[in-house]
């Protein structure tokens, strides 16, 4: 009898418990909002985005589910128009009820949710303590149920937080992906390592298809690194048949990263670049060498090249262009360290061209080369033979050119009575910063008849213009180059001789 009595009492008081919590949920507001809707998948999924508030401020939540997934949800609305329509979202937590309209597809209303009592004692049961009606929300939006918990638990992953679910959930992380990855070795991984492998794409498809290409033994960081760099299994398996059968992971990713395929390797080996090291791949690589440009590079006459030679060609820009082009010009038996030098310095077959125009035909490599570096353009030298420097060379030109003696400056020279100067002359008179206005003013106050070393020493000396003017109005109207100079020299100006 007093058994019986206790049993009883029991019964009730844990009746009395539910309904104590009952009235605790139903005492709370539980979440209610607007929703928007779309069909997608040719009626076969639909997104669903959700809008409510609470203590916490405005929540979204959206999702894409199966229209079998939905209770009520006809897949005709996708095309008709539907007044009224409602539909829910059953799951173990509580209950979703949408109401509202569909036009084609879209649709708009209100939403409200009811939480299952049941579902929060056994939560509750389980220790986790008493959910807020938002907690039950969140959890019927992610489909977290009592079965997925229990599930979990038995693979080892027991008192998982609320947060620690959630991020399951949001992150796609199923019992059978969990199950998968144990089964392929992936044990005791933590709720952090799951979620990062799920969420870089690391699937258990791929873990399978790895293993199948020989990285048997890989860790979770050696997956998601593999997986973010695009190495596939694929990539994986087609340089094993090239004899790259057991490349580290480091090697795997330089070799994605820097656009070293199975078919570029391929290609490379068809034309001789057989024992090529993965740095000297990724190098040559970088560089922008392709086996298209080698072969062009051999149908243009250029023989075997090593792996630096053609990384230095193609640095310096010598293209099979470029070769032919010196070739049609006669210059059909430069080396490779000869193309790499005349690209260089610049030296371009139009320029070769219009230096064979200006009259300088068959010029050496050298002689091309000292000519670009210092500027002597074919209008340069054409300029200079129109004043009558037909016969000089080519250091000749790169000299005076060098020096900054221009047809220009030679015209201004003979306006003032500087004519058939030599190259010598030129560049000294240059050199010393005489100009044609100089030798203008020194004329204009008497100094008609100088030679060109006294130009330059009287500009050496720091004699200008205006110190003459300044003798001059002194009474030294006649004082020579020499008289100018010393004067000067022992540091009397304009203000001394006054």
């Amino acid at each position: 009898m007093r058994k019986h009595l206790l049993r009883g009492l029991h019964v009730s008081l844990v009746a009395l418990a539910g309904a104590i919590l009952c009235l605790g949920i139903a005492a709370q507001n539980a979440p209610k909002g607007d929703w928007h809707a779309q069909f997608q998948t040719g009626g076969e999924e639909i997104w669903l985005q959700l809008h409510w508030a609470n203590s916490d401020g405005t929540n979204t939540w959206g999702t894409s589910r199966a229209i079998s997934e939905i209770w009520g949800l006809d897949p005709t609305f996708a095309i008709s128009t539907k007044a009224n329509a409602h539909f829910e979202m059953r799951r173990d937590a509580g209950t979703i009820s949408f109401t509202g309209d569909f036009d084609k597809g879209v649709g708009f209303g209100d939403f409200s949710f009811t939480p299952n009592p049941d579902f929060a004692q056994a939560m509750k049961s389980m220790g986790y303590g008493d959910l807020s009606n938002d907690d039950l929300f969140r959890m019927a939006e992610r489909d977290i149920s009592r079965d997925f918990i229990k599930k979990m638990k038995a693979m080892g992953y027991s008192n998982l937080t609320l947060d620690q679910l959630f991020s399951i959930m949001n992150h796609g992380i199923t019992i059978e992906y969990v199950t998968g990855m144990r089964d392929l070795g992936y044990e005791n991984l933590s709720v952090d390592q799951l979620v990062i492998l799920r969420n870089h794409g690391v699937s258990l498809e791929y873990v399978k298809e790895m293993k199948a290409a020989g990285l048997t033994n890989l860790s979770t960081d050696q997956l998601v690194t593999l997986r973010n760099h695009g190495v596939s299994p694929d990539f994986v398996k087609d340089f094993a048949t090239l004899g790259l059968a057991h490349p580290s992971v480091d090697e795997l990713v330089q070799l994605r990263n820097h656009g070293v395929s199975p078919e570029y390797v391929k290609g490379m080996r068809d034309l001789g670049f057989t024992s090529m090291s993965i740095d000297e791949m990724t190098s040559i690589r970088n560089h922008g060498v392709t086996p298209e440009y080698i072969k062009d590079m051999r149908a243009a006459g250029l023989g075997p090249l090593t792996p630096d030679q053609v990384i230095t060609l193609r640095n310096r820009g010598v293209t099979p262009e470029y070769i032919r082009e010196m070739k049609d010009l006669g210059y059909d038996k430069l080396s490779i360290d000869d193309l790499i030098s005349l690209r260089n310095r610049g030296v371009s077959a139009d320029f070769v061209r219009e230096m064979s125009a200006a009259g300088m035909p068959h010029a050496s490599v050298e002689e091309l080369e000292n000519m670009r570096n210092h500027g002597v353009t074919g209008e340069f030298v054409k300029g200079m033979r129109d004043l009558g420097y037909s016969t000089l060379s080519i250091d000749d030109l790169s000299s005076i050119r060098n020096r900054g003696v221009t047809p220009e400056y030679i015209r201004d020279m003979r306006s003032v009575g500087l004519d058939k100067l030599s190259v010598d002359q030129l560049i000294s008179l240059r050199n010393h910063g005489v100009s044609a206005e100089y030798v203008r003013e020194l004329k204009e106050l008497g100094y008609d008849k100088l030679t060109v070393d006294q130009y330059i020493d009287l500009r050496n000396h720091g004699v200008s213009a205006d110190f003459i003017r300044e003798v001059q109005k002194q009474g030294y109207k006649n004082a020579t180059v020499d008289e100018l100079i010393r004067m000067r020299s022992r540091g009397i100006t304009s203000k001394s001789v006054i």
